[in-house]
């Protein structure tokens, strides 16, 4: 490998990695909380609900009946019931868990 393709790769990298940081800066700067009604799940943890229409996909805040406690109901047909469970203290990394 000549030293021009070296220089070439080190730069691509460094910038690839400006971009990186970049991008990550400006994701956690627009930080938007949930919106809907916010109850607990296991009472320690904050939780808000929403269905989801099939069709359109469109999201929207649902108030969970207060029989449901840590289940799910049945949602209405042609839509489907999505559930955010807010950790304490976000992990390293703000990793994700999904369930479905």
């Amino acid at each position: 490998m000549t030293i021009s393709r070296i220089m070439k790769s080190i730069l691509l990298t460094v910038l690839a990695g400006a971009f990186v940081c970049s991008w990550a800066t400006r994701a956690a700067e627009s930080y938007v909380p949930f919106e809907g009604e916010k109850t607990t799940w296991h009472d320690d943890f904050e939780r808000f609900d929403y269905v989801m229409d099939e069709e359109s996909f469109a999201i929207t805040p649902f108030k969970r009946p207060d029989t449901e406690k840590f289940a799910v109901g049945n949602p209405a047909k042609g839509q489907r019931r999505c559930i955010v469970v807010v950790p304490k203290k976000a992990a390293a990394g703000n990793p994700w868990s999904w369930q479905g």
